[in-house]
C-alpha cells in the first residue's frame, strides 16, 4: 500500500477499461483522435525524484503495506540506514542503498493513449526479475513517527509484477519528458508534484487511476520462508482518495 487515502471503490467500468488496456498494449499505432503508440518500458526509470528541479535523483521510496498481517515490504531497498538524529526524526531514505530497476532485469512495454486534445492516459505493464526488499512490521512503537524509520525484520530477493495507469496533461507530459527524458515516477507524483513549490500547477498534476503489484519471493536474511504479495489500488474520480480492494502480504 502506497501512503496515501483510501475511500470509496471507483465503478466497475475503469476495471474494464483497465484489462482492455492492457490487451490493446501488444497491438499497433492507431491513427486519428485517440490515437495509441508504444513507448518502450525504459521510459518509465523507477522512483527517480527530480530533486529540487536540479538533479535526478534514483531510488525506490514506495512501500506497499498490509495492515491485517502487519508487514510492509520495500522493494528495491538492499540496506536500510536509521533516521537523522535530532530533537525531530527526520526519515532518511535517500541514504539507503537500492538496487535500482534499471540493474534489475525488467521488461515490459508503455502504452500512451491519446484521450483528447489535452490528455494522455500513460498505462505501464511492468515486469521485473532478482528485486532485493526489506520487510517492516507495520505495528512499532517509540520515538519516531513511522514504520519505515526502525530497522527492518526481514530481507530478501522477489520477482514482481507492475501495472499502473496514468492521466496526464499531454503539455505538461511532453514538457516533463524533453526535460528529464522519462515519464514522471510514481513517488513524484504522490509526494512531489503536489507541492506549491514545485513546477506543475495543481490542473497540470498527473492523476494515477490504478495500481496492481503482484510479487513472489523468499526470505535471505532474517528467518526463511516465501513471501508473496497482491496489492491494488483504485481511484475514486469523485473523491479523488484510493481504495484498496486487496492488500496482502504474507509470509509462508
Amino acid at each position: 500500500m502506497i501512503k496515501i487515502n483510501r475511500t470509496k471503490l471507483i465503478p466497475k467500468l475503469l476495471i474494464f477499461l483497465t484489462l482492455g488496456l492492457i490487451i490493446l498494449s501488444f497491438s499497433t499505432t492507431v491513427q486519428g483522435r485517440g490515437a495509441t503508440i508504444i513507448r518502450p518500458i525504459d521510459d518509465y526509470a523507477g522512483e527517480y525524484v527530480a530533486f529540487l528541479d536540479i538533479v535526478d535523483l534514483p531510488g525506490s521510496f514506495l512501500a506497499w503495506a498490509d495492515p491485517d498481517s502487519g508487514l510492509c515490504i520495500y522493494p528495491h531497498a538492499v540496506e536500510w540506514v536509521g533516521p537523522f538524529a535530532g530533537p525531530i526524526p527526520v526519515f532518511n531514505f535517500l541514504a539507503w542503498e537500492y538496487k535500482v530497476l534499471g540493474q534489475c532485469p525488467h521488461g515490459g512495454c508503455i502504452q500512451e493513449t491519446e484521450i483528447d486534445e489535452e490528455s494522455t492516459l500513460i498505462s505501464i505493464n511492468l515486469h521485473v526479475k532478482e528485486v532485493p526488499f526489506l520487510l517492516f512490521n507495520w505495528y512499532v512503537s517509540g520515538p519516531y513517527p513511522f514504520w519505515y524509520n526502525y530497522e527492518p525484520i526481514s530481507a530478501g530477493t522477489m520477482n514482481y509484477n507492475f501495472q499502473c495507469k496514468i492521466l496526464f496533461n499531454t503539455e505538461m507530459l511532453n514538457d516533463w519528458f524533453e526535460k528529464w527524458g522519462r515519464l514522471p515516477s510514481i513517488f513524484e507524483i504522490i509526494h512531489v508534484f503536489p507541492n506549491p513549490d514545485f513546477p506543475p500547477t495543481p490542473s497540470d498534476i498527473p492523476v494515477i487511476t490504478f495500481m496492481h503489484i503482484t510479487a513472489e519471493g523468499y526470505l535471505t536474511e532474517g528467518g526463511e520462508g516465501t513471501v508473496k504479495v497482491n496489492q491494488v489500488a483504485i481511484l475514486d474520480l469523485d473523491t479523488g482518495d484510493y481504495k484498496w480492494p486487496v492488500e496482502i502480504i504474507i509470509v509462508e
